[in-house]
C-alpha cells in the first residue's frame, strides 16, 4: 500500500497521525481518523514498517506509545539507554525481550501482547510500569532483574506465565 497523500487543501493537522501528539506523515486512514506508519493497523505495512523502526533506534528514539507492532518485536539483547516507552503498544506476534537492558524507565502501561512475550533475564535499571498490560499467551520473566519497583498492578495474563524475580 502507498503512503496516503492528503489532498492539497488539507489543514496541516489533517496531514499528520490521529494519534495522540504524533506528528508522522499519514500512512493509512480509517475509521478512528489518519494513522501513520507506527501506529496503523494495516497488516501490509511490514516492510515499511520495519524501516522506521530501524531509523527510530538507531537515533535512539525508543517511543512506541500506542505502535501496533504488526510481526512482533524483537529486541533480544538490546540495549534501551533511555527511558523506553511501550505503552498502549500492540504486539501482533511474539515479543522478544529476553536479555535486554532498560537503563531508563520501561513503561508497558496498557500494553497488549498477542502473542508469547519474554522478557527472561532482561535487566531494568528503573521502574517498570506493566500496568493494565495484557498477556494472551505464554509469559516469560523468569531471571528477569528488577532493580527498582516492578508494577503489575491489573495486568492481565490469560495464559501460562514463568515469573521469578532476581
Amino acid at each position: 500500500m502507498a503512503e496516503y497523500a492528503p489532498d492539497a487543501a488539507a489543514s496541516e493537522a489533517e496531514r499528520h497521525c490521529a494519534h495522540g501528539n504524533c506528528k508522522n506523515k499519514i500512512y493509512s486512514t480509517r475509521k478512528e481518523g489518519p494513522r501513520c506508519i507506527l501506529h496503523s493497523d494495516m497488516p501490509d505495512k511490514a516492510a515499511k514498517f520495519d524501516e522506521v523502526l530501524l531509523l527510530m533506534l538507531a537515533n535512539r528514539d525508543f517511543n512506541f506509545e500506542g505502535v501496533w507492532f504488526p510481526k512482533g518485536a524483537d529486541f533480544e539483547d538490546f540495549h534501551f539507554t533511555a527511558n523506553a516507552n511501550f505503552a498502549n503498544a500492540i504486539f501482533q506476534g511474539e515479543a522478544e525481550f529476553g536479555c535486554a537492558l532498560f537503563d531508563g524507565s520501561a513503561n508497558f502501561y496498557g500494553a497488549q501482547f498477542n502473542f508469547t512475550a519474554n522478557f527472561g533475564a532482561s535487566n531494568f535499571s528503573s521502574p517498570a510500569d506493566f500496568r493494565r498490560a495484557r498477556f494472551a499467551t505464554r509469559t516469560q520473566f523468569e531471571e528477569a532483574r528488577f532493580i527498582e519497583d516492578a508494577d503489575f498492578s491489573s495486568a492481565v495474563f490469560s495464559a501460562e506465565r514463568v515469573l521469578s524475580r532476581s
